[in-house]
């Protein structure tokens, strides 16, 4: 309990949300994150990160797709406390994604 006058700093319990995702995968080594290799996961991973200052951001596919697949509507889900309003995560997701994501 904080003292009289005192603010306690408060921390939005996280919020899973799901995106739908178009891609060209011909850059990519399919959905699924693999080491070494580009994937469309880990560029939606790296782009969450950066929009939570670098912390770790795990996405989960509904599904998955082979080395050069494209996709149109895949759906994945991730858990984020940023403070971003709903409407607005679209943009901010987009605008830190490759332009074939």
């Amino acid at each position: 309990m904080a003292a009289r006058g005192e603010t306690r700093a408060v921390t939005a319990a996280p919020r899973r949300v799901r995106i739908v995702l178009a891609y060209d995968g011909t850059a990519y080594s399919g959905w699924q994150v693999q080491p070494r290799l580009a994937t469309v996961q880990g560029e939606v991973e790296a782009a969450l990160a950066r929009l939570h200052g670098g912390g770790a951001v795990v996405v989960r596919g509904a599904g998955r797709t082979a080395a050069g697949v494209h996709a149109r509507g895949q759906v994945a889900a991730f858990s984020t406390s940023a403070q971003i309003p709903l409407p607005k995560l679209p943009a901010a997701v987009t605008s830190r994604l490759p332009d074939d994501v």
